[in-house]
């Protein structure tokens, strides 16, 4: 996974927080996407609020954009550029105001929301002990395995 493509900008004397696809739309990729994680989630690990709007940019690629008028300093956030899984383009952050945002590890993510550490699977049984019985070979009486 890497980082997400985004800007923090002024448009039309307005702070917007632009994610952009990495792929033209329709293609496989090109979805993108800004966040809010609300919460814990059994199911994705963080409950998402999902924020803005999507838009085509001037370049034909798909944008996700939200007016930091949205945002609350602390809000935590997921960007994404979209991308396959094998090279997803996401990242989360800490919206501190302004043109101010950290970059979180998932870790500190789940910290921050009180989500649970990763489920941990039972321990294997012990395998089974295996007994081999010996039997006399009728000639000569001697134990060997069979």
């Amino acid at each position: 996974m890497s980082d997400p493509v985004f800007t923090l900008a002024y448009e039309f004397g307005e702070l917007v927080l632009t994610a952009y696809a990495q792929a033209r739309e329709g293609k496989q990729g090109a979805k993108c996407w800004i966040a809010r994680i609300a919460g814990p989630d059994a199911k994705f690990k963080f409950e998402r609020k999902f924020l803005g709007k999507q838009r085509i940019g001037p370049e034909g690629f798909p944008e996700a954009a939200v007016r930091a008028s949205e945002l609350q300093d602390g809000d935590i956030l997921e960007i994404s550029s979209g991308g396959l899984w094998a090279w997803q383009m996401r990242g989360f952050y800490r919206y501190r105001g302004g043109m101010d945002l950290q970059k979180l590890t998932d870790e500190e993510v789940a910290r921050s929301v009180g989500a649970p550490h990763q489920r941990e699977l039972p321990a294997e049984p012990a395998p089974a002990k295996r007994t081999f019985r010996l039997e006399e070979d009728e000639e000569d009486g001697k134990g060997n395995a069979g």
